[in-house]
Order: structure tokens, then sequence, then C-alpha cells
């Protein structure tokens, strides 16, 4: 016994240390496909798009599958949805769609003067498309497009952006223009510093951020009339994407990785734990995760993982509400809610805690000595799970659920 308590307190003291916030999501994906740009979701499916093709993932990312059926161009710069249709844009292969879960594809490029995507925008029926040939409007689900650009003083348009009534586009050479009648005429937005070069654009409550490749994040709170830096720890950082939960942003920063905000950009602290490539390219938040793409891998983390940064509260408030049981284990180990199996008062490792347990959480992990996760997307659906470990190499693991984790051992 003495033994295996040396062993439990070491490897509590490496699972520590070792242990990452963000973890790879590769599995499934070709040897070789990287750029991982952009990320889009539909009834529980991530799809990202790679200089590959287009990846689909029904477990959160566990778990890849490659559908390009019918993508003659499978560079994808960027995807949306609008129904039950999946939009991808390529470099030099314009629009794709998919109506059957992105196991196949077809073009649908008719009007386009230029096949070289680089941003899509859904609002309502409109779809926006971003070429080197200016903006590309769709009203018939991407059946035929529009050139879209009076006012533009150049065609290069490397982002758009859709929101309520409005649509924002950005070039590299003269700045942001943002146009109040579906894109029909645009205005350039003199307060944007043509040197900026936008390369990002989001909203939260109508309060707009424009990430820059020259200098951090900017933000403006009425339509772009009048933008601020919000560049405290970004000054001169290249923002590459963003990402939005709740009153949360999440800015991609080259060589620097992940920041987070929540309070419209004013402070930022870097989230970065795990993350051995930080060039990112991609964030997209899903249900409880957040992922990140760069040019050679994919990363996800649970958004709960930086509840000192969001302040969101976890489902578990501490390390007695749930236990694992048998332990040690051989084949299975089940985990039980406090709450399960006894009435009485103030003891919830027993079961007698009178208050009604909290709500079952819905994701746990298991990590081997090494921090390696070797098991996920275990969904908890009623106050009792079991779960197979036999395949499992004997050892000491400890099994996260919400933001508290607890020690096992397969023997």
């Amino acid at each position: 016994m003495k033994n295996l308590l040396h062993i439990i307190t070491f490897f509590m003291l490496m699972f520590n240390l070792s242990f990452s916030q963000w973890v790879e999501m590769n599995k499934g994906i070709i040897a070789g496909v990287g750029n991982f740009k952009g990320f889009t979701s539909q009834n529980k499916i991530i799809y990202v798009g790679t200089e590959g093709g287009v990846f689909n993932s029904t477990d959160y990312g566990a778990n890849w599958r490659l559908g390009v059926t019918g993508m003659i161009s499978s560079d994808v710069r960027a995807m949306d949805v609008m129904g039950n249709k999946i939009f991808a844009a390529t470099s030099g292969g314009g629009v794709y769609v998919s109506t059957n879960k992105g196991a196949s594809w077809k073009e649908t490029n008719k009007g386009m003067l230029n096949t070289s995507a680089n941003s899509l925008s859904i609002r309502g029926n409109y779809i926006y498309c971003a070429t080197y040939s200016g903006v590309h409007v769709s009203k018939d689900s991407a059946l035929s497009w529009e050139p879209s650009n009076k006012g533009l003083t150049s065609p290069d348009i490397s982002v758009v952006y859709a929101f309520n009534n409005q649509v924002i586009a950005s070039t590299s050479k003269t700045g942001a223009y943002i146009s109040d009648d579906n894109g029909s005429n645009w205005n350039k937005i003199e307060s944007i510093n043509s040197n900026l070069n936008v390369s990002a654009i989001t909203n939260i409550d109508n309060h707009l951020f424009f990430g820059t490749l020259e200098d951090g994040v900017y933000y403006s709170n009425d339509n772009g009339t009048t933008v601020t830096a919000r560049n405290k720890s970004l000054e001169n950082d290249m923002v590459k994407c963003f990402a939005v939960y709740k009153i949360y942003l999440f800015a991609g920063i080259t060589d620097k990785g992940v920041f987070v905000s929540s309070d419209n950009g004013i402070s930022w602290k870097g989230i970065n734990t795990g993350l051995t490539d930080k060039s990112i390219v991609s964030l997209y938040v899903m249900d409880n995760y957040l992922f990140a793409g760069t040019g050679k891998t994919i990363y996800r983390t649970l958004l709960s993982d930086f509840v000192n940064d969001v302040e969101e509260k976890s489902n578990i408030s501490d390390d007695k509400d749930f236990i694992i049981s048998p332990n040690p284990a051989c084949d299975y180990i089940e985990i039980s809610l406090y709450g399960v199996g006894g009435q009485g008062t103030g003891n919830r490792e027993k079961g007698t805690d009178p208050r009604p347990p909290p709500p079952a959480p819905r994701y746990i992990s298991i990590y081997n000595s090494l921090g390696e996760c070797v098991m996920n997307n275990r969904i908890i659906s009623a106050e009792s799970r079991r779960i197979v470990i036999s395949q499992l190499p004997l050892g000491v693991y400890l099994l996260r659920l919400g933001k508290d984790t607890k020690m096992f051992v397969k023997e």
C-alpha cells in the first residue's frame, strides 16, 4: 500500500506538470494535409476545410473523415452553412455545396468572375463571397452569383462579414468598406487605416471587432464610424481569426497562440497550455469545445478549461461530487454522482447529501501517467455510467469530469 501511495503521489505530480488544456485532434486526418482554415458545424457534425478538402467529425473531433467527391479544387479557405446545405470556398475552384453531410460536393459558380474565393458569410437568404474580383452575392442558395462592387476601390477582397442589416468587406490595399443595402453599394470605413490590412471581423452584441495583420485588434461600437485599438498585450500582432462564446472573444495570433477577452478587448490573456504550434489560422466554438486550426494540425479544448479567464462555472465544484468504483478496477469503472443510493445529511461521498445533485456533466476524459488523453467524449446521461477500461494498459489513470479529476488504478 505504501508503494502504491508513492506511485499515486508521483503520478499526480507528473500529471499536473504535463496536463495540457489543448489536445491535438488529428485521428483520421491524412498525413501531409494541413492549413486548417475553415470550421463550421451542422446537426452536431463539425467540418473543417483544409488544403486537402473537407473533413468531418461526429464526435467533436476525436475522429475525422474526408469527403471530397466532386471537389476538383480541394484547397478550402472558408466554410458556412445554410439549412441543410454546407458551403466551402476554395482557392481556384470557387464555391462548392454539399447536401449530404459533406459526403459529396458540387461546384456552384454560375456568374462568378473569379473562382479564387477567400471568405464566405451568410445572412438570411444572402450568401456573400470574397474573391480577387470583388464581392459576389447570391440570393438563391448559390445557384447563381452577381458581382457587387459599386464603391469598392480595390477588387482584392480578403474578408466579407455579414451581420444584422449590414455587410463589411476588407481589402489588402485600401482598407474596409461597409454596405447597408446587401452589398449593392459600398462606402469606405474612413476610421480604418488602409495599412492595417483587416484579416478577421466579428461582433458581440453589435460591438464590432477587426483583426489586423499589422496591429492587433480594433474595436467599434458605432458600425465603424469610430475605431479604437484594443491591443493591450497584442500591439503589432498579426490577428488571423476570431471566435465568440457569449461575451467572450477569442483571437488567434500568429506565433503567439490564442488569447481571450471578456471586456470587449480592453484586456487580453493568453490561453496556450498544450499548444505546440501557435500559428493559429482558425478558431471555432461548438457546444462546450473550442477548436483551433493551424497550418499543421487541429487542437481542441473544453471552454470550461478557462474558468479563470471567462468566469464560467463548472459542473463540478469540488472533489467529492462523484466517485469511481471499483477502484482498482480490471474490466470497467462506474462513475456515480453524489446523491445516488442514500438519504440523509452531510456526506456526498456516501450519497447522503440532502441537496439535489448538480446538472450531470456532459464530458469526461481519461489521461495516462504521461498526461496523454486516452479516452474522451463519453457523455453521461444518467446519474451513473459504466465505462469499459479492459483495453487500457495496466497503470494509474486520472479521470477528468468537468473541472475535477480523480485517480483510478487499472490492474
